[in-house]
């Protein structure tokens, strides 16, 4: 079978998150910053390592977009997908995942960053998608997790899911920049950390 390629995506195809990078596109600069103040001693917590990386995203997100339409959500996130990723993408990424597509080699866009915003522009990318979903009832955003958060062994447990038998590939290439990514560098015949730094 063809080669497999992994990527993450914040930190290692962009050069910065894109979570925050959402949130202050969704709310506003102003709305972004003063709730980042008003959560600031949940977010202390997790800074000291006192709740997990899941509880405090959770957190973020039912402060600024509970309640919000999965409509809403969407046409936000493909907006922000078309205007705002462009410009936090590297370049040696691009190439890299261009490259890989050139040869015929499958490739995944791995990533704890919300569908609202990622999945359009995978989709965009041509790219298989594994990402965080949150849940929804009757076309509103609940506060809640629809799958865990893609993060560390989750990404390795996922891709598992949907390729239970990653053996059949002849060369795994994964490229990660973060704790986050270490399952899935472990199973790579070519992990690449910390790429283009």
């Amino acid at each position: 079978m063809p080669a497999l390629a992994l990527f993450d995506f914040d930190g290692t195809l962009t050069n910065k998150d894109s979570f925050p990078a959402f949130l202050k596109f969704a709310v506003g600069k102003r709305k972004y910053w003063w709730g980042m103040c008003l959560i600031s001693p949940f977010l202390g917590l997790y800074f000291l390592k006192l709740i997990p990386n899941h509880v405090a995203k959770m957190i973020v997100l039912r402060y600024f977009l509970e309640g919000w339409t999965i409509e809403r959500l969407e046409k936000t996130g493909q907006a922000f997908s078309e205007t705002v990723i462009p410009t936090i993408l590297r370049e040696q990424g691009l190439e890299k995942l261009k490259w890989h597509q050139s040869q015929g080699h499958r490739v995944f866009l791995i990533s704890a960053s919300v569908d609202w915003w990622i999945k359009p522009w995978a989709e965009a990318q041509g790219m298989e998608l594994i990402c965080t979903r949150m849940k929804q009832v009757d076309g509103i955003f609940t506060g809640e997790y629809d799958t865990p958060n893609c993060y560390g062994p989750e990404k390795l447990r996922r891709l598992k899911t949907r390729i239970p038998k990653l053996e059949n590939y002849e060369a795994i290439y994964a490229y990660g920049d973060s704790k986050g990514d270490r399952e899935l560098l472990s199973i790579a015949s070519h992990p690449v950390y910390k790429p283009w730094r």
